[in-house]
This record gives structure tokens, sequence and C-alpha cells, in this order.
């Protein structure tokens, strides 16, 4: 404690071992006057020979003073942190990759957790592939079209498209609800890969 006021993390005084610096002092009162910040680093930066030499330790004195400290909280205080959003990743084939064989092996992962098809279990839901076709309405059923639209309502995480085409392709994988409704926001990848 300093004139009544702890010492700021990483305001030790590296001329005067155990003593705090006296800017960050200055600072510290400064930004609790309501003072601007930019204001309290000019004169600080001006009036302390060694804030010059350490850049880093200002920004430090400064930042840890407009936030307040370092937090107490111990998780206790009942907030949760943001849920991440789902995703879906198609992991083969490899986007721009190049490839010889006329059948085309999709590999999917996703954090959704994955269903069958006519299973309404909250935030679950199953693979769609899309190969060379462009997205429909996201808020109605995915339509089936053999070869191109493909519904993977057995749970798998994997589908293979059978004598593609040599050139380029697209891939799109959509997860749905077991009404084969996108799930909202879309849950979406895509690849784009030559056969040759």
């Amino acid at each position: 404690m300093v004139g009544g006021r702890r010492i700021l993390p990483g305001c030790r005084d590296p001329r005067k071992p155990g003593a705090t610096a006296p800017s960050c002092v200055y600072l510290q009162f400064l930004v609790a006057d309501n003072l601007s910040l930019r204001a309290a680093l000019r004169h600080i930066s001006n009036s302390d020979p060694i804030m010059k030499i350490t850049p880093s330790l200002l920004l430090t004195c400064a930042l840890v003073a407009a936030c307040g400290g370092p937090s107490q909280d111990d998780g206790s205080n009942g907030a949760s942190a943001a849920t991440a959003q789902p995703t879906v990743t198609i992991v083969s084939p490899a986007d721009g990759s190049f490839q010889e064989e006329k059948d085309v092996e999709v590999v999917l992962r996703t954090t959704v957790p994955i269903a069958k098809a006519g299973d309404m279990t909250p935030d679950t839901g199953h693979h769609h592939l899309y190969l060379d076709a462009d997205l429909g309405d996201m808020t109605q059923p995915i339509p089936s079209v053999p070869g191109s639209i493909v519904h993977m309502g057995d749970g798998s995480q994997s589908y293979t498209f059978e004598n593609v085409g040599s050139g380029t392709h697209r891939i799109i994988a959509v997860v749905a609800d077991g009404a084969h409704v996108p799930l909202q926001p879309p849950v979406v990848d895509t690849v784009e890969f030559v056969v040759e």
C-alpha cells in the first residue's frame, strides 16, 4: 500500500527495490479523479524520467489503473462465458486440393450433437451435403436431389460421392434439424477442390 492505495502490478520502481514508481501512484490518482488518461500519460512521460526508459511499465500501469486492477472474481458471481457458435468443418476433401479419384469421400466434423433425421431434440442436427449446388431458402427444409443434395439422416459423419467428373467442384455442408430445416444461425462450411 502507498498512501492508502494498493501498489499496482508492474509499478515497482526499479531504482528503489520495494518502492513504487511515483508515476504509477500519480496515474492512479489522476484516473481516479476522472482526468483523461491521455493527459495523465502526457504528464507522467514528461515528469518521470524512468517512464521514458520503460514504456511498457507506463502502459501496464495505465491499463491496470484504468481497468481497476486485477480481478478478484472467483467465478461465483453467476456470470458465465458466452457459448460458442456451433460449427461444422469439411475435413476432407481439403479446400483447394487436387485428387485423381472420381469417388470423393467427404468427412465432416461438427460441434453440434448429431441425431438421426426425425429426432427433434433441441440443439441437435444431422448433415446435408451440396455438390455443385447452391443453398436454397435457409428457413425451409432442405430438398433431396440425387447426386447433388444429400441428406445424411442416418447420423453419419462421412459420405462418398461416386463418379465425380473432372474439373473444379464445390461442396457445402449444412447441419439441419430433424425436419431438415437448417439450424439458425446457419451451421455451414464450404470447400472447393479439383478432380483431375
